[in-house]
């Protein structure tokens, strides 16, 4: 038993965890950890227990995200589907939405450490296609709209 429990603390659950990970790592940190294929598989591991169909409005489709690391671009395809979002590696073969941005930045955005619209006006997150879904992707993983 962790001594936050014996002291009848709460367990933070793997979201608050999360969230107190990004914010005390640095951008180089992140960039190195999670910018692996290792790294990347548990963040859409993640993403995908996320996934709250309820909240796509009606959409199902490709969304392929374009993440900027030190070691160049890496590109991934989720395919959000009636009752689950698939991710794999690589590009999307008809993606409604295209989603460029640095992953440390993602990451950030995606745990509330930064604004999506803060990240679009420094020109490190930006989107092509229907930015209709784009609204929405926050909330398609249990999270507040994005923009």
């Amino acid at each position: 038993m962790s001594a936050n429990a014996r002291r009848g603390g709460r367990v933070p659950g793997p979201d608050q965890l999360a969230r107190r990970l990004v914010a005390r790592a640095g951008d180089g940190l992140l960039d190195r950890t999670a910018g692996t294929r290792p790294g990347m598989r548990l963040l859409f591991a993640g993403m995908r227990r996320m996934y709250r169909p309820d909240r796509t409005g009606g959409f199902r489709g490709e969304i392929e995200f374009a993440f900027e690391t030190r070691r160049g671009v890496e590109r991934w395809t989720l395919d959000c589907g009636d009752r689950e979002a698939v991710f794999r590696a690589g590009a999307a073969t008809a993606p409604t939405l295209k989603v460029r941005v640095t992953l440390v930045d993602f990451l950030r955005v995606g745990t509330g450490g930064l604004d999506a619209g803060a990240a679009m006006a420094r020109g490190r997150l930006g989107f092509q296609g229907d930015f209709r879904v784009a609204t929405m992707l926050g909330a398609m993983f249990g999270g507040k709209p994005f923009l």
